[in-house]
């Protein structure tokens, strides 16, 4: 069987791997001579095909992606532009060949390797010339996904690689992600068992390692696979574990990765201090993604009896990402070992308690940690869950990080904020540097009013993006003045029953003399509406909501084609200057129905 990455004198099938093709293999490795030509001015488009990293740029559009439906005809695309001319064969095969979920291509191009009863085995001596084959292609794989869907590989076919070839196989590999079984009965394939990932990790270029769908049965291979990477990798830059519980002895070999920079540690594995303290002192540690799960672990007696402790953490200095996912008490328990002076951006994805407790002591104690991030610029706090497993978050509880004046992004995404006209207020003069501003839109309790909307395009006069469930009850309030704001993206919520149309007219003047650059205005869940429903990740709303939204969002637009023609009339001294401004002043005063 032909191989469907290897170049050849026709097209190819746009079956999956393993395809046959008819034609003979190309010698790509040859050099081709090149005839003298006369001295000629060169046009820009030669100039592209002498420049390799311009051409590699070009093909990267062709990258392959194995869940791309366009999979077949990039690999098909590839291999012709492998095909046009010897300049575009190495930046082509680089791209063809670098993504990859399967060993099979690489196997076929060994003479000696047979299909036997659907089991590829080596049967015979390879040569020298067999290498130098294999490295040709071999070299350029620099992503690797374990596919266990693919036919098996003898086990015997690996070993005998290793003892044929004590190089690594893929010695440009720099990415491997290994999605494990989800059940125990679900055996891994022989092209995915131990000795064939050990081989994988042996690679001395690797620089991340994604291990996907780790649970309960994952140590008999987690564990071997981490020590081989701490032994052969020479400089691992990204590790990436995610799913459920594994044994805390096959992680604790993170704290030798001293040149770890991103780590995801998304796992139902408690966590305990000791394994934080050695992953904390992780030198270049920059960007962490951790989940903490309720640890065993009792809190201190001090917290036992609901009094706030000061924070003494002194690890992960470094840390300027950070996503932290669980309970409050949790995360409190984890802000006890860093420091959080050098966090820029921040990340709370929080849950219940699992045995219901009052988390407010341990918000207060969560933001409190957070008011020392002095170099903090963005903030989001969201809830795990549907809409039965909502969370419980205090305005008084984020009063702490009032005193980051620096801060640019702030999102609070949790059902039950209880976020009043007078908390926006105390948002808004906290953070005058606001770009972007995201409220909870699917709250039960109050809501702004709409005229709080003007404090906050006062006192955050650089905002660009805002989220706001708000109460329209007040939306025929008086005009206000006209302001030059700069936002672009306005998503509003509003509760159902507030939205009469004789309003609509008046709370779209208003929003358009209060942002009148907005591009996007947008609306989201309304509460009170039966046919409203959960999509699994937000609220829907109803067919009548949107369409209420919709003529809010027509309006919007019609206000601002009318001001934009009075400005260009005002520029231009020959126009219908006066027609405009009767236009705008009818428009302004218009207090009839919507119209068709």
């Amino acid at each position: 069987m032909s191989n469907i990455f290897e170049p050849q004198a026709q097209s190819i099938s746009d079956d999956n791997w393993g395809s046959p093709l008819v034609s003979p293999v190309l010698d790509l490795s040859a050099n081709e001579e090149t005839p003298i030509m006369p001295d000629i001015k060169q046009s820009p488009q030669s100039l592209v095909f002498e420049n390799q990293d311009i051409l590699g740029v070009i093909f990267e559009n062709f990258a392959i992606d194995f869940d791309s439906p366009l999979f077949n005809a990039h690999r098909r695309d590839l291999l012709n532009a492998a095909l046009v001319c010897t300049a575009c064969t190495d930046p082509a095969m680089n791209i063809l060949w670098g993504n990859m979920d399967s060993f099979i291509p690489l196997i076929q191009l060994l003479p000696t390797t047979k299909l036997v009863n659907n089991r590829y085995v080596v049967n015979g001596t390879m040569q020298a010339d067999d290498w130098v084959r294999f490295d040709f292609y071999a070299c350029r794989v620099r992503s690797f996904l374990v596919n266990r869907s693919n036919p098996n590989i003898s086990t015997q076919v690996f070993i005998r690689l290793v003892q044929l070839r004590p190089s690594p196989l893929l010695p440009g590999l720099q990415v491997l992600h290994l999605p494990l079984p989800i059940q125990n009965s679900e055996r891994l394939g022989s092209a995915n068992d131990s000795v064939t990932v050990s081989l994988l990790v042996s690679s001395p270029s690797l620089r991340s390692i994604r291990i996907s769908n780790i649970g309960p049965y994952s140590d008999y291979i987690l564990e071997p696979v981490m020590s081989t990477a701490v032994h052969e990798i020479i400089s691992l830059k990204c590790l990436n574990l995610s799913g459920g519980t594994c044994s805390l002895d096959s992680l604790v070999y993170i704290a030798s990765f001293k040149d770890l920079r991103y780590l995801t540690l998304q796992t139902d594995t408690e966590l305990t201090s000791t394994f934080l303290k050695n992953i904390g002192n992780l030198p270049c540690l920059i960007d962490l993604n951790i989940k903490m799960t309720h640890l065993s672990e009792p809190p201190s007696e001090a917290r036992s009896a609901g009094k706030q402790v000061a924070f003494s953490g002194h690890m992960f200095k470094g840390v300027k990402n950070l996503h932290i996912t669980g309970c409050p008490t949790s995360m409190v328990k984890f802000f006890d070992s860093m420091q959080p002076s050098s966090v820029e951006v921040a990340v709370l994805e929080c849950e219940n308690h699992p045995n219901g407790i009052d988390l407010s002591g341990a918000w207060t104690e969560c933001f409190t940690w957070m008011s020392s991030a002095i170099n903090l610029q963005s903030l989001s706090v969201v809830e795990l869950g549907g809409p039965n497993q909502t969370i419980n978050l205090p305005m008084t509880a984020i009063y702490p990080i009032f005193q980051l004046v620096q801060l640019r992004h702030l999102k609070i995404d949790i059902t039950h904020f209880g976020l009043t006209s007078s908390g926006l207020v105390q948002i808004a003069q906290a953070f005058p540097n606001l770009v972007t501003l995201i409220l909870p839109s699917d709250t039960d309790n109050s809501s702004p009013s709409l005229s709080a909307l003007r404090v906050l395009a006062i006192r955050c006069p650089h905002l660009e993006e805002l989220h706001i469930l708000v109460d329209i009850r007040d939306a025929l309030v008086p005009i206000p003045s006209f302001q030059l704001h700069a936002l672009k993206k306005l998503y509003l919520n509003a509760i159902q029953f507030q939205l009469a149309e004789e309003n609509l007219i008046a709370m779209a003047l208003y929003l358009h003399f209060t942002f009148p650059h907005v591009q996007v205005a947008g609306y989201g869940r309304c509460n009170v509406v039966d046919n409203d429903y959960w999509s699994g990740e937000r609220y829907v709303p109803s067919d009548q909501n949107k369409l209420l939204w919709i003529k809010v969002q027509n309006l919007l637009r019609a206000f601002q084609t009318v001001r934009h023609g009075v400005l260009l009339a005002h520029s231009n001294p020959g126009s219908h200057a006066e027609e405009l401004l009767l236009l705008e002043d009818e428009i302004f005063r218009w207090d009839g129905g919507l119209g068709s």
